[in-house]
């Protein structure tokens, strides 16, 4: 049972690290779309660059939870006997 939540666990990471990876492509084209001369990003409202930066927190948080479940499903992959 747990070799199988700790492989579930892994492949879930998977799927939420490339998600992530995705997601903060999508946030890099989008600063360098709106890139001023001057470096800053530009945005139409203050509410756009609220979006942007919750897309772009969302984005690392993602990538930081998949990383966590690569590292812990391996570990109740093994203790639930696959050897």
């Amino acid at each position: 049972m747990l070799s199988t939540v700790g492989a579930v666990m892994f492949l879930g990471g998977l799927w939420l690290f490339f998600s992530a990876l995705s997601d903060r492509k999508a946030v890099r084209k989008h600063e360098f779309e709106n890139r001023s001369s001057g470096g800053a990003v530009g945005f139409d409202s203050f509410e756009a660059s609220e979006r942007h930066r919750k897309r772009a927190n969302g984005a690392e948080l993602k990538g930081r939870m998949g990383v966590g479940l690569i590292l812990v499903g391996p570990i109740f992959y093994f203790a639930g006997g696959a050897f």
